[in-house]
């Protein structure tokens, strides 16, 4: 709910019997912990309702928890608005996500509670769902603006997440969401979406993601990027096949196992690609292709904190299926930290000894992958291709227009230098 007059709250429940309790202080409502509901509940600041029935004798019923705003900002209603509603123990207490290294932590243990409601001031869109929240990220997991995961469990009630409206994406329900924080691109905030969008036109499989303004427990967190998550419901939404993938990211492996991802990096860091076996046993491995296409992105945009960081790859666990790269996390690009022009392909691909650019250096010595990656720069750097001006022009132009009054004084690096410089 946003408004601007004071609502008298009924809360009901089918059974006449059962007793309903109710806190404003973000806590669950437990027999000893919350008011009894009597009467109507006069609202007229922002305020959180969370509500349980309990009857003697029968379980609880799930936690209802709603929001109501009465004094948002012009900037806090520029864009849908997200709720995270828990316990506040859950963010600050001695286990809390927030607290002292904690946000360091990972795994199902450091997961905890939430409620997430979504509304969309210009439409009806709109909802609440329980799910479980985590600290996501790298080394920026102690700074104050978190990004997070949202899990979404049958544990917590609903198993999915359908009412998210993301653009661009045939995906109706969602397992785990990205909140993304922006960290390194606060200005003009949509470096990651622009390059997902762009892999995406180039004909890739990519991650999307829509922008929200953030309230954690009633407190403003700024803006936000939820996106969907690279993890075998991904894929399986995505490529179908199932749950079982290879997932392989720059910590690790993720999912699955890593024969033959150590298959590829052994047959380009050993092998000579020239020699046409041996760069056919590597296409058997590898979508080439695609490794192209992520290539070409990445060059373009002058990718930094990569290629030995920020990237995942994924294949299916069946006979056949081969690797592919998909772009995250693209928020160190179009020059953000370095003025002038990043040389990927000197300074990266030619210079580490991390995955990407061993396969990159095995692959080019022949000349079969050099004539695919000439035909994919061809197909998107010529006759309105995906990495042509007046294409990345539009996609940024429709970025800024989206968050435009959420990002204010958004710079201009990218469409008066970055694109014409290209």
């Amino acid at each position: 709910y946003e408004g601007q007059d004071p609502i008298h709250l009924e809360l009901s429940v089918a059974d006449a019997q059962a007793e309903i309790r109710y806190t404003t202080d973000y806590t669950t409502p437990t027999m000893n912990n919350g008011a009894v509901y009597d009467s109507p509940i006069e609202i007229s600041v922002n305020t959180t309702i969370r509500a349980i029935a309990f009857k003697e004798g029968f379980g609880p019923s799930w936690v209802e928890t709603h929001t109501y705003f009465f004094s948002l900002t012009d900037d806090q209603k520029s864009l849908p608005i997200m709720v995270v509603v828990t316990d506040p123990e859950n963010l600050d207490g001695p286990e809390g996500l927030r607290t002292g290294n904690n946000p360091l932590e990972r795994g199902r243990l450091w997961e905890r509670p939430v409620s997430m409601e979504y509304f969309n001031l210009q439409s009806p869109d709109g909802d609440q769902v329980d799910a479980g929240m985590r600290v996501h990220g790298g080394v920026l997991r102690t700074r104050a603006k978190k990004a997070y995961r949202l899990y979404f469990r049958e544990d917590y009630g609903d198993p999915e997440l359908t009412f998210l409206p993301i653009p661009g994406t045939p995906v109706q329900s969602f397992k785990r969401i990205v909140l993304r924080a922006g960290a390194q691109d606060t200005n003009p905030f949509v470096h990651d979406e622009l390059s997902r969008r762009t892999y995406g036109n180039m004909g890739q499989v990519t991650s999307h993601g829509t922008f929200v303004q953030l309230f954690i427990n009633d407190e403003y967190w700024v803006t936000y990027n939820p996106v969907e998550r690279y993890d075998e419901y991904f894929f399986d939404s995505y490529l179908e096949g199932g749950l079982d993938w290879d997932i392989i990211r720059q910590s690790g492996l993720s999912g699955g196992d890593l024969v033959e991802w150590n298959k590829l990096l052994d047959l380009v860091s050993t092998q000579d690609l020239s020699n046409p076996d041996r760069y056919r046993e590597a296409t058997r491995l590898l979508d080439v292709v695609n490794f192209a296409d992520y290539l070409l992105l990445n060059n373009y945009a002058g990718m930094e904190d990569w290629p030995n960081n920020n990237w995942t790859a994924a294949r299916l666990r069946e006979p056949g299926s081969r690797f592919r790269f998909y772009v995250w996390d693209a928020e160190q690009s179009y020059s953000l930290k370095n003025p002038n022009y990043h040389n990927v392909l000197e300074s990266d691909l030619d210079q580490l000894n991390d995955p990407i650019a061993l396969i990159y250096r095995g692959l080019k010595v022949n000349p079969d992958f050099r004539a695919v990656m000439a035909a994919r720069f061809r197909k998107h750097f010529y006759e309105g291709g995906a990495l042509t001006d007046d294409v990345v022009m539009k996609f940024f132009l429709d970025l800024r227009y989206e968050v435009r009054n959420a990002v204010k004084n958004m710079l201009t690096r990218i469409p008066a230098f970055w694109i014409p410089g290209r």
